[in-house]
């Protein structure tokens, strides 16, 4: 869900200096227990210093959200929105010594152009939870999705981000961090820095409810559906266990036998089950079902899921020899619209199988799109494919 922070004790820290120049953007979104409470949300400074950055939530003086620099001396830009206490997405640019944005909820953008340098001493931490510079001006409310990059994000960016876009989708080439912040124990960032966590808990909600594709596939195994969907378990032997209730089979004429404890036995093939709102398909030999959206849970054999629109290459990886280039590790993938030429997502770490099949999935891709992909291996080897998502 998101990470919850008490204003007295509560604490995420990373120790060192994420950017140290200009320009430089920092996202998050914020749900703050009190709309009338001045508190430091995030950001970054030279603790028991003069110099930070940050996002503050200044409830009881102005009752608006700001960018904040201190240089010895602060300064500010108070957002149009009031503070507040409902999931809002904020964002903090900071293009140059005289040019600072602050975004926030749906209110228009407000420029701050007085001069401040915060960047002319190194910074020792970024910090959600308080002031960068002291452990005063603490935060309570729930904190998610928070991320940095070294550019000056556009109000192009921030409406991505405030309609659901992964940070990690946005301006990936100049992305520095970014930490999901799902829950209290989620604290490593997709490049791999970890927060030091002090007196935080599990927030209740999350700001953005994401919808997946609709189809799972599992190897052999258990698999468990959850949530408005029934409890259904696949095994090798295509056994198919339901709650207790009316099933009817359809899709073909298998052999049933309904035992006391809802086991129902069928042969490979197409199976759907209907009578327990949704129906859930299961095909037999690649042991793959589709569902409607909701919330899953696997379990079991550690299957592969898939739940955003995937690239798989038609082919195997291969050298300019017709070699297939088996296990590679550390391989990169930048993927472009076929039409406009932009790039949409960045992959990086990837893995090639034993026989040189590459395969990766993303938010940001549609299904059943051509997408232009330039293959990069960790020696810097290259490759041009268009690809087709499923």
């Amino acid at each position: 869900m998101s990470v919850a922070f008490n204003g007295t004790s509560s604490l995420l820290s990373w120790a060192g200096e994420l950017v140290g120049t200009y320009p430089c953007s920092i996202f998050c979104w914020i749900k703050p227990t009190s709309a009338s409470v001045n508190q430091m949300v995030l950001g970054s400074g030279d603790f028991g210093g003069t110099r930070e950055i940050a996002i503050y939530a200044e409830g009881s003086t102005t009752g608006k959200v700001k960018v904040f620099s201190n240089a010895g001396g602060s300064t500010s830009a108070a957002s149009t929105t009031s503070v507040q206490t409902t999931w809002q997405p904020a964002l903090a640019v900071f293009a140059s010594a005289t040019n600072r944005k602050i975004y926030y909820a749906g209110g228009a953008v407000v420029t701050d152009s007085a001069s401040s340098d915060p960047f002319d001493v190194a910074h020792d931490r970024f910090v959600i939870g308080e002031r960068p510079i002291s452990a005063t001006l603490r935060y309570t409310g729930d904190v998610a999705e928070v991320a940095m990059w070294s550019s000056a994000l556009s109000q192009t960016d921030f409406d991505s981000l405030a309609g659901g876009a992964l940070p990690e989708t946005i301006q990936s080439g100049t992305l520095v961090e970014a930490w999901k912040l799902e829950t209290a124990a989620d604290l490593t960032g997709t490049n791999g820095r970890t927060f030091t966590a002090t007196s935080v808990t599990d927030g209740a909600t999350h700001p953005i409810s994401r919808a997946s594709g609709n189809t799972i596939a599992v190897p052999a195994g258990t698999l468990t559906l959850a949530g408005q969907i029934p409890v259904v378990a696949v095994t090798a032997n295509n056994t198919v266990g339901v709650p207790a209730g009316s099933l009817a089979l359809t899709g073909f004429a298998p052999t049933v036998s309904n035992s006391a404890s809802n086991v129902i036995q069928v042969p490979a093939g197409t199976l759907a089950l209907t009578g327990f709102a949704p129906a859930v398909a299961v095909s037999g030999a690649g042991n793959t079902i589709a569902v409607p959206l909701g919330t899953l849970t696997l379990a079991g054999n550690a299957p592969t899921v898939w739940n955003y629109p995937r690239i798989v290459t038609p082919s195997p990886l291969k050298n300019n020899t017709a070699t297939a280039l088996s296990n590679e590790t550390g391989a990169a993938v930048f993927v472009h619209n076929t039409s406009t030429g932009a790039l949409v997502v960045k992959k990086t770490g990837l893995t090639t199988d034993a026989d040189g099949n590459m395969a990766f999935q993303d938010a940001s891709l549609s299904p059943a799109t051509a997408y232009r992909c330039v293959f990069q291996l960790a020696s810097g080897a290259e490759g041009l494919a268009t690809i087709t998502s499923q």
